[in-house]
């Protein structure tokens, strides 16, 4: 049976209560919002769950966000934001030469890194191409940016071609989601899933190098 995603611990009321300059406000909002999407479902990220949630007014949410659409938009913004970080700071682990196993674990952590910092939900909305056009459009550009810089490692390691490094690295996106899926469910712990991706990752590319 599934678990429950594996989200940060409630806010404190007495936190929430307290006055917050504007730009902290806004992003204890979003990542509020993020523990509900993650939590209960996409369904269930509206104005008035998310500012009792919060401890706010919900005057105050929409005095940041004018609509529940630019929210779930901020939540995704938000984790790319924070992933994109983490990723710059182990971009040295994709120079050639580097063990793909060591890449591989260092990118895992950095998601894991991210996902507990702003939350699951925008981890949730990176993999959905759901019916609203303009977040699956921004899921898509977010997860083609972040595996970009996999294809010039991946084409050096295996000698292909861009197209063929492309679809291997969507293998490997898609692996690594589906991986991650497990961890947040509690299925596997975080050191499992880096241990299973960078042995499926090295393994993958090891076949494409024949």
């Amino acid at each position: 049976m599934t678990q429950s995603p594996k989200v940060d611990p409630p806010l404190d009321s007495n936190d929430t209560a307290k006055r917050l300059p504007a730009s902290e406000r806004r992003r204890q909002i979003v990542r509020t919002a993020s523990q509900v999407l993650a939590e209960r479902g996409i369904d269930h990220v509206r104005m008035p769950e998310v500012a009792e949630r919060a401890g706010v007014t919900r005057a105050i949410v929409y005095r940041f966000f004018a609509n529940r659409q630019e929210l779930l938009a901020a939540i995704l913004v938000d984790f790319r934001e924070e992933i994109e970080r983490r990723y710059k700071e182990r971009s040295s682990l994709l120079r050639e030469g580097r063990p793909i196993d060591v890449a591989v674990r260092g990118f895992i952590a950095a998601t894991c890194d991210a996902i507990d910092t702003t939350g699951a939900g925008g981890f949730v909305l990176l993999n959905m191409d759901g019916p609203d056009p303009e977040l699956a459009e921004l899921a898509r550009a977010t997860r083609e940016s972040l595996h970009a810089p996999w294809l010039a490692r991946i084409s050096n390691v295996t000698d292909v071609d861009r197209v063929m490094a492309t679809a291997i690295s969507a293998m490997s996106v898609a692996s690594s989601r589906a991986v991650i899926a497990l961890y947040l469910d509690r299925t596997i712990t975080r050191d499992q899933a880096a241990d299973v991706l960078a042995r499926g990752v090295a393994a993958l590319l090891a076949e494409f190098r024949r």
